[in-house]
């Protein structure tokens, strides 16, 4: 989507602003290839989400070097292989002799074998990105992700029910269009209006200097009486 948008304007996003769909391992891959800045939610696993206790695998420490990982009671996980799930790839680890630990139960609740740990092959730039948007300007920045024009297609389709063009042609869709989001920014001011105790002719009459005019209302009555009325 970066690429197309880049092919489309010529220009590259200084921070892409994406929402928790995206944040597969193929899609964090290419920024660290790219360099793309780009900021999106990350989800934890359900169960490893849900566990505060001490033992918890985000308190295991890895070690890069050994590749290997640490527990909270100091004993190591070594590197057993990698493997596919579903759409990501993992590094399994796993210990041994855990059994013989006073902290077993806590840290294997099942009470079967040893501890094992998968790691994402991508678990570093997850926790990069985590600490990103968990910051206070990747808070601010991601804050404009609410700004998304993506609402009003969706009230538009599934509140106003407008699902296709009754017109013919370019001109008739414009038309159409010019209709559509002249109702729904008159209904906003009504709205606003209501809410501020002001009238709607105060809120039109702001609203008109920021409208857009990709249209020429000359040949629709509507639009012509609207014009005239100043509602835009």
């Amino acid at each position: 989507m970066v690429e197309e948008a880049e092919r489309n304007t010529g220009q590259t996003p200084g921070v892409t602003l994406e929402d928790a769909g995206y944040p597969d391992e193929a899609t964090l891959e290419w920024m660290e290839e790219t360099g793309h800045d780009v900021l999106m939610p990350l989800q934890e696993h359900p169960q490893e989400a849900a566990r505060e206790d001490p033992f918890a695998s985000k308190c295991f420490i890895r070690d890069e070097e050994r590749d290997v990982l640490i527990c909270p009671a100091g004993r190591e996980l070594s590197y057993r292989g990698t493997y596919r799930a579903g759409a990501g790839t993992y590094r399994r680890y796993s210990a041994t002799g855990c059994k013989g630990c006073q902290f077993y139960r806590q840290c294997v609740p099942s009470g079967k074998g040893n501890r094992r740990i998968q790691v994402s092959v991508v678990a570093k730039q997850r926790e990069r990105m985590l600490e990103r948007i968990r910051s206070p300007e990747g808070r601010r920045l991601y804050g404009r992700r609410q700004e998304s024009i993506e609402p009003v297609f969706g009230h538009v389709k599934a509140n106003l029910g407008f699902r296709r063009f009754v017109t013919w042609g370019l001109r008739g869709a414009t038309a159409d269009c010019a209709l559509l989001w002249l109702a729904c920014n008159v209904a906003k001011c009504a709205a606003r209006a209501r809410g501020t105790g002001g009238s709607l002719s105060s809120s039109l009459r702001r609203l008109s200097g920021h409208l857009w005019r990709p249209w020429r209302p000359t040949r629709c009555p509507v639009l012509c009486w609207l014009a005239r009325a100043n509602a835009f």
